[in-house]
């Protein structure tokens, strides 16, 4: 039999009062383990479901049959642990465990059960355990929020080696909206099979005694998608019905990158007991990039975990951005464009640049950083360093070209040089470096006329100097 409705018209409730015991869960794992998450602790001695019972003569004991009330009884299909290395080397795959491998796993109900409306919450299921006191034994747990946080029950199950029956009840399970219980398995280095195993389980609630809360987490929360590394707020509006206490505290949670809430993480609250609300949340920049983000509403008081958004929210990750090395310059050398950062299509920005222009004698001499950023389609921003080290190789000032005076600055037409050298060179480059005039030696003055207006570098060759001039063409 699988999971049941929560409500007092479900099917297999035991009697028709209004505060008559329901069905709650029951699972004779007939069906498998759909309705189990397995083996989320550690260790090689694990869980399964199967009908396996015999042994391997001499070495691992059959496990017992258990007895005529099991449905498909005397081998029917149960929970339990089994060896892993045995069961894949030799295919015994029985209640049996390693005590050279320790082990501490669980196997917990998939799905929380509510139950917000019942009182007097009773599990009941048989088991066997032999292993060891203290050393290999099994536990029962439960939790009030949906597996966050779990309590032990305080027993211990071992030193059994027949299908025993137990019941359990506890307070703290009335009226919980998010219950879940699980089986925890431990072992160190000694005890005997059988290993747990558990089988007819059962949880079943008084109806009528308690109130029914739930809470309904927003559905047009925006934005949907932000960058990877951004800071978020989110405005999460929700509603909720049935009577929340005081001090209650309503709290945004975020799933992870595949809408699991197995480990939320919490970004904002509410202190409230009104149905209705809208909490501010910010999701912090260290959240990973994914694409099935959720977010849904829980309470405190009492316990109640609401549904969620019902649609993704998506954090795109940022580029890849690359830049590659530059070569050193001189502090005299001409503009030049930058390139190398990939993917294409990017700016670059640092002290001395224009328009992806770099200037050496702008930026001076040494060691200087340059950043090249890339926006993707999502709007996302990659960058990527590198330096380029401009070296004083010889100026007006160290290496002569004294007195250089050029004029007019701004010009239109032309310009003139006036040096206490003999000038053999001129050339005249635009932004980019390209070259845009070249004189091969000196001339009473140098036609500027077909130039488009902007600024130009003029590099002045001498016998023994160069030296550097902007000039303004207007």
């Amino acid at each position: 039999m699988k999971k049941l409705l929560l409500s007092l018209g479900g099917c297999l409730a035991i009697a028709t009062a209004s505060f008559s015991q329901t069905i709650l869960f029951q699972d004779d794992f007939e069906s498998g383990s759909s309705q189990w998450t397995l083996n989320t602790g550690s260790g090689a001695n694990n869980w399964v479901v199967n009908n396996v019972y015999p042994g391997f003569a001499g070495l691992i004991p059959d496990t017992p049959n258990q007895p005529g009330s099991f449905t498909n009884s005397p081998q029917s299909t149960y929970m339990h642990i089994t060896n892993t290395t045995v069961c894949g080397g030799l295919s015994v795959c029985n209640a049996n465990y390693d005590t050279g491998s320790a082990s501490n796993q669980n196997s917990e109900v998939a799905t929380s059960i509510d139950a917000s409306s019942y009182t007097n919450i009773t599990v009941s299921f048989w088991y066997l355990c032999q292993g060891s006191t203290g050393v290999a034994f099994g536990n029962l747990e439960y939790s009030l929020d949906d597996g966050s946080t779990w309590v032990g029950t305080g027993t211990e199950y071992s030193g059994v080696s027949s299908w025993t029956q137990e019941t359990v009840s506890m307070a703290a399970w009335d009226n919980a909206a998010a219950f879940k219980i699980r089986f925890k398995w431990q072992n160190g280095g000694a005890g005997l099979d059988p290993a747990l195993s558990i089988d007819e389980l059962t949880i079943v609630g008084t109806g009528g005694g308690g109130g029914s809360n739930a809470i309904t987490t927003g559905n047009s929360i925006q934005p949907t998608s932000w960058c990877e590394g951004s800071i978020i707020t989110l405005q999460v509006d929700f509603t909720s019905t049935g009577t929340f206490t005081g001090g209650n505290i309503y709290t945004a949670e975020l799933s992870d990158g595949a809408g699991s809430f197995a480990a939320p993480l919490g970004i904002g609250t509410l202190a409230s007991t009104a149905n209705s609300g809208m909490i501010t949340a910010m999701v912090p920049g260290s959240v990973a990039a994914g694409t099935g983000y959720r977010i849904r509403v829980v309470s405190d008081s009492p316990v109640t975990v609401g549904a969620d958004n019902g649609s993704d929210f998506t954090i795109n990750p940022l580029p890849t951005v690359t830049l590659a090395a530059f070569a050193d310059v001189c502090d005299i050398d001409p503009f030049f464009t930058l390139t190398g950062g990939f993917p294409a299509g990017g700016t670059y920005t640092g002290l001395g640049i224009t328009g992806g222009v770099f200037d050496p004698a702008a930026a001076g001499p040494g060691t200087h950083t340059i950043t090249y950023s890339f926006v993707d389609g999502n709007g996302c921003v990659g960058q990527a360093n590198g330096s380029i080290f401009v070296d004083v190789c010889g100026s007006i000032g160290e290496n002569g070209l004294l007195n250089l005076v050029l004029y007019p600055n701004p010009a239109s037409e032309s310009f003139k040089l006036i040096s206490d050298y003999d000038i053999e060179s001129v050339q005249i480059f635009d932004m980019s470096g390209r070259t845009v005039k070249s004189f091969g030696e000196a001339q009473l003055s140098y036609d500027i006329s077909s130039a488009p207006s902007g600024v130009y570098m003029v590099t002045v060759h001498t016998a023994d100097h160069i030296a550097q001039l902007r000039i303004v063409v207007d």
